[in-house]
């Protein structure tokens, strides 16, 4: 009999089973006509959300959908898409984004997975048979109603939405995410980045990546507003800067290579309203921290962790002003959520000892969309000392508990390699060039040649690369085996449409010869 594992575990659970049209009244009583959601150009004020939201209550209900329908919204990024997202889960709907930059491929492979009920769009999608509607459809209805009474509350179990990730198969994923879970990561988020109706939110992230849904929703659960840039424009820097200063956005959820992108505008030393960047998606260094100290003091940088099987993000980090430490850990986990560290028997490993890091509690998924073995494969009920069973998320990476408490991020489990013999994560090499201090930032990618296969580090520097001191810096901290072979320095990383750092492309572009300089 296995014992009890033993977990670091976040504050209370919020209350899961909220009414969200109660919630939603409310906050549309109390805000009336300050501004919900609004562009460079247009602007909505709560009472007219309602309405609209209302004509979208009815549409829904005209042409049969009822709670549980999945509805795809396959859109750009536009001044009523976060309306049609709050409107898909105030009708007990469930949401599907499906992201316009995706291939066609995987779009096709996602909707013949999902088969939802309606299909939001604005452009045509080859052998598509789901009923189809555009914008301008969803708002022609008249109100069946005057209040939010057609759909019946849907229970926190219910799925609030599905999102499809591709992991390391390439092939998509459906997570599918209940209600609960969602209401909960709301209400923490809300109130530990003390988000008030001051607080003003950049809608950004593609909707191919799950923190844009709580950027569409999280404002709504905080009286405060939404604002849509242009997509044309959202990932250049000094779009981004200018719309943050103009407009007085005051939260941001960002990957690190975006931010340093952003960092690099002139005008974001004017954007004084800024108050909270969520860093996400990568591991990065104390290096930004101070950089960001620098150009924004009163500006709060957070790591945030996550996988999108359990709901946006389960663990946070808030680094103190002067924080220096050689690495920045993923913190302390969210409301609800317990996390634990344990070895290939799903066991405890001792505090500071290395093991995979699990995801327990409300924070956790429903599973995969369709995918029984898969499910059963990452998604366990495992006993938790002093709590009884608790479902459980098997990451897939490799972590360790810090004395402090926080969880210290070290790289995938299936992101190790084997160089001259010896295995290593390319996560462990990155990390031993950052500790260079001329280093900025660097991402290891393993290739082959006729003579076997090497490391090539591409590194962001200050200085020009001294070879012989960033190998001597690498050999304090790594079997002088797996040391980079190579070494090339670029301005910047290509990105995937997600933002994140695009290994596989920089991979190709060293094979041909293409490296960004």
């Amino acid at each position: 009999m296995s014992l009890p594992l033993q977990t670091v575990s976040g504050p209370s659970v919020f209350s899961v089973d909220i009414s969200l049209v109660d919630h939603l009244e409310k906050i549309f009583s109390e805000r009336g006509v300050a501004i919900a959601i609004f562009d460079a150009d247009v602007a909505l004020s709560y009472a007219s959300m309602r309405d609209e939201l209302l004509k979208l209550h009815s549409y829904f209900y005209s042409i049969g959908l009822r709670p549980g329908s999945v509805v795809a919204v396959h859109l750009d990024l536009q001044l009523r898409y976060p309306l049609i997202v709050l409107g898909i889960l105030l009708s007990g709907l469930v949401y599907l984004p499906v992201a316009p930059n995706l291939p066609d491929y995987q779009k096709r492979l996602i909707l013949q997975a999902a088969q939802p009920d309606l299909l939001i769009t604005e452009t045509s999608l080859p052998e598509v048979s789901t009923r189809l509607a555009t914008v301008r459809e969803l708002f022609r209805t008249g109100k069946i109603s005057e209040k939010f009474d057609v759909f019946l509350e849907s229970s926190p179990s219910d799925l609030a939405y599905i999102i499809f990730t591709s992991g390391t198969t390439g092939f998509p994923k459906g997570v599918k995410i209940p209600r609960g879970s969602f209401f909960n990561r709301l209400q923490w988020a809300r109130d530990y980045y003390s988000l008030g109706p001051e607080d003003i939110t950049a809608l950004k992230t593609p909707f191919s990546f799950d923190p844009s849904i709580q950027e569409a929703i999280l404002p709504f659960f905080s009286g405060g507003a939404t604002f849509v840039p242009d997509p044309r424009f959202v990932n250049f820097p000094n779009y981004l800067s200018e719309c943050i200063g103009q407009f007085g956005i005051s939260m941001l959820i960002m990957v690190p290579s975006q931010l340093k992108y952003l960092m690099s505008s002139p005008s974001l030393k004017a954007c004084e309203r800024l108050r909270h960047i969520v860093c996400c998606g990568e591991p990065w260094g104390a290096e930004l921290i101070a950089a960001l100290n620098k150009c924004l003091p009163e500006c709060q940088i957070y790591n945030g962790y996550g996988p999108t099987e359990a709901t946006i993000g389960t663990l946070v980090f808030k680094p103190e002003k002067g924080y220096s430490e050689s690495y920045v850990p993923i913190g302390k986990p969210i409301a609800g959520t317990h996390v634990a560290v344990v070895g290939k028997d799903l066991r405890s490993v001792p505090a500071g000892e290395i093991g995979e890091l699990i995801i327990g509690g409300t924070s956790v998924g429903s599973g995969y969309l369709g995918n029984v073995a898969l499910t059963a494969q990452r998604f366990k009920n495992l006993e938790v000392e002093g709590l009884g069973m608790l479902p459980f998320y098997l990451s897939g990476d490799r972590a360790r508990i810090l004395p402090s408490g926080n969880i210290q991020f070290l790289g995938r489990m299936d992101n190790q390699v084997k160089i001259n013999g010896v295995r290593v994560e390319l996560e462990e090499v990155e990390f031993a060039l950052r500790a260079s201090p001329t280093v900025m930032d660097a991402v290891v990618i393993k290739l082959s040649s006729e003579t076997g296969d090497y490391l090539h580090a591409f590194v962001l520097s200050s200085t020009p690369l001294d070879i012989k001191c960033l190998s001597e810096t690498c050999s304090e901290h790594l079997n002088r085996a797996v040391i980079p072979s190579r070494f090339t320095q670029v301005s910047r990383f290509p990105l995937t449409h997600n933002g994140k750092v695009d290994r596989r492309g920089l991979a190709e572009r060293a094979a041909l010869g293409g490296i960004p300089e």
